[in-house]
């Protein structure tokens, strides 16, 4: 880490995401730097945002964190990431059900799910092709 590096996420603000690039883990802020490529930081809790302990975490650690200048910018950022994992979540239950009901169900090419009574309800990729009444 070069000089002009060292130091400039002292006061930014971050979501720290998990390797699966999407997760979030925590919230917080920047402290300082402990020691070259170990930072200082302190992280707040999820309900009320008020400050819950001080960590030092390895940059490496650090590769898919979001980082932010402002505490309004965290929030957004924030704001947004839950309406994402909510739709994705209504997404995988509508599906869920979807498949729940489906006769017959493919899912990258294959048929995952088939039953025979008629008439038939078709289900391709969690989107319904073709169907019945019941």
């Amino acid at each position: 880490m070069n000089k002009e590096a060292i130091g400039t996420l002292t006061g930014k603000y971050f979501l720290s995401v998990k390797s699966d690039r999407e997760t979030i883990e925590w919230q917080g802020k920047f402290l300082g730097l402990a020691s070259p490529g170990l930072y200082r930081v302190v992280t707040f809790e999820w309900l009320n945002g008020t400050e819950h302990e001080q960590l030092l975490v390895p940059a490496t650690d650090m590769r898919y964190w979001r980082i932010y200048n402002a505490p309004e910018e965290l929030h957004r950022a924030y704001k947004d990431y839950c309406r994402r994992r909510d739709a994705r979540e209504e997404r995988q239950r509508a599906s869920a059900e979807l498949l729940s009901r489906a006769d017959i169900a493919i899912e990258d090419g294959k048929v995952i799910k088939q039953r025979d009574p008629r008439p038939l309800t078709i289900v391709v990729d969690g989107v319904a092709v073709s169907g019945g009444s019941r």
